[in-house]
């Protein structure tokens, strides 16, 4: 059975721009020339919004979840977590309205 990688990327309009793009790219190059790159599947999500992270997780069987972009600490206003695409939510392990399988994702 294959390790299925979801590497999740969002750089929000209002927020300083990141190259996730090249960062995707350069986590899929080392795969492929990896010894074992028949092993992984790598799955990109680009823009990523509050519903496609829900979706993704719950469709898919991911053994590592990587999240590319913004985010906030604790030290900020007491919140933390990512920023996803679009949106002022910040989703963090702590969120109530996420199932305890979606809050293992995000902590495991």
């Amino acid at each position: 059975m294959k390790n299925k990688i979801l590497f999740f990327a969002s750089n929000p309009k209002n927020a300083s721009k990141l190259r996730l793009d090249q960062e995707a790219r350069d986590i899929e190059e080392g795969l492929k020339r990896s010894k074992n790159r028949e092993d992984y599947v790598f799955k990109v999500s680009s823009a990523t919004r509050p519903k496609d992270l829900t979706r993704a997780l719950l469709d898919e069987n991911a053994s590592i979840v990587h999240f590319s972009g913004h985010g906030i600490s604790e030290e900020s206003n007491g919140d933390s977590g990512i920023i996803l695409e679009n949106y002022r939510q910040v989703v963090s392990d702590q969120d109530k309205n996420w199932s305890r399988r979606q809050r293992s994702h995000l902590v495991g």
